[in-house]
């Protein structure tokens, strides 16, 4: 497993006109050395109607130890270290593209796509956020990636993660792709122009040769669609943005009371809900999952699933011993505290086994 590193961001330049999507702000760094990353503190949620200020303080935390947990296990989760920025502590993370060559694409523009109702920002169409809507990636050729998708949905159950929202897991792409295709296979306003003299000395109407074209030119682009979709979707972003997890919204006494209480505890874990829908119906993790074994998907989601035969208690509990090690003197307080450490060893290990079960049995 990876060593934790903390980096001290002191002096690091800050690109504000850098903009980056989901649903926290982050601040956008460049290192000494030009390379580009993205730094966030743990969530502060002000005072509104009556309701006290919510600050999870250890927040930032779960973003390391969901990398160091991923990593072990052989998935592709982006790197998160404990960092401080301007007095602040938090987590910071590289950029994940390509600057010159790539870009971010969320799933949620997909599923904007295929359709029209689902609109982020409406809370009514939060139901259309299913995985039904997600199934659209068989139609847009990205069946490649399924075992990818699976593989994050299954690690939101270990981790007990809340907030897979349509921001919070994308696609890179290679947009220089779509010129270069067009260019190798001569499809471009230099065909078209071409082809319109031909066309006009058969005295084709106007409209006959427009329709003449784009046919031509479309079964060429249909005909090279996969090989094109290999080059323009390259592959999937690492796992990232995985702080609404590992009990983040706990107080320190709801970590004392569920540490100590083994029945409150499986009640907490088998309750956390999953962010994706069924057919509009929001899930817990574990009854999502179950869902998907009764679906079509069953040898796929089994097959993604095989990660978890790395599985090790003795593994989970060393990450948790060393994972705050590396933080300097001064910033001592926001080291875990032994209980949340414990209940986040107990919640990881029993998320694990639970699956384990439900997926092989």
């Amino acid at each position: 497993m990876p060593e934790v590193t903390f980096i001290d961001a002191t002096g690091w330049s800050e690109l504000k006109w850098f903009n980056s999507g989901g649903t926290r702000a982050k601040r956008i760094l460049q290192d000494d050395d030009g390379n580009i990353w993205f730094f966030k503190c743990s969530e502060r949620k002000e005072a509104k109607d009556d309701k006290p200020e919510k600050y999870y303080k250890y927040e930032f935390w779960s973003e390391i130890i969901a990398y160091q947990v991923g990593s072990a296990l052989g998935l592709n989760v982006l790197r998160y270290e404990p960092s401080v920025y301007e007095g602040q502590i938090g987590c910071i993370s590289p950029i994940m593209i390509d600057q010159n060559s790539q870009q971010l694409s969320e799933i949620g523009r997909y599923m904007t796509a295929t359709d029209i109702r689902f609109v982020p920002s409406n809370t009514k169409a939060r139901k259309l956020y299913s995985f039904q809507l997600l199934r659209t990636f068989k139609r847009n050729k990205f069946s490649r990636f399924w075992q990818q998708i699976f593989q994050t949905l299954l690690f939101d159950v270990i981790i007990g993660n809340t907030d897979r929202h349509q921001e919070n897991w994308a696609i890179i792409i290679n947009p220089k792709a779509i010129d270069s295709f067009f260019q190798k296979h001569k499809i471009g306003p230099r065909r078209w122009k071409r082809g319109v003299p031909c066309l006009l000395r058969r005295k084709i109407r106007q409209r006959k040769i427009f329709e003449a074209l784009f046919a031509k030119v479309s079964k060429k682009v249909r005909r090279h669609l996969h090989q094109m979709g290999l080059k323009i979707f390259e592959k999937m972003a690492p796992i990232y943005d995985n702080g609404s997890s590992l009990g983040r919204e706990l107080t320190d006494a709801k970590v004392d009371e569920l540490v100590n209480d083994d029945d409150k505890l499986m009640k907490y874990i088998n309750g956390g809900s999953c962010e994706l829908h069924w057919n509009g119906e929001k899930l817990s993790h574990f009854n999502f999952i179950k869902k998907l074994l009764e679906s079509s998907y069953i040898k796929k989601v089994k097959h993604a699933g095989k990660f978890l035969s790395g599985w090790s208690d003795s593994r989970t509990m060393a990450i948790m011993s060393d994972v705050d090690v590396t933080l300097p003197q001064n910033l001592s307080h926001y080291k875990i505290p032994e209980n949340r450490k414990k209940l986040i060893i107990k919640l990881l290990t029993l998320r694990a086994q639970k699956l384990n079960e439900l997926l092989h049995g």
